[in-house]
């Protein structure tokens, strides 16, 4: 094998590690976008359940504040 032959295997060989590890971050970064996104669902759940909870205790006490 020549050496330009050589050379030409090894950087096709580069550039199929680099889009390999291209996909990988790209899949990556998908499934932290939907852990975030899940995270931030339930944050939001959990926000409106406290908030039930804090204006059922309201009505409950005569509407005093908490804090």
């Amino acid at each position: 094998m020549l050496e330009s032959e050589k050379k030409l295997k090894f950087k096709e060989e580069i550039a199929d590690a680099a889009m390999s590890a291209r996909d990988a971050a790209i899949k990556s970064l998908r499934l932290a976008d939907m852990g975030a996104s899940r995270l931030g669902e339930r944050v939001e759940e959990l926000s409106r359940h406290l908030e039930e909870s804090d204006t059922r205790e309201d009505s409950r006490n005569g509407s005093r504040q908490r804090y």
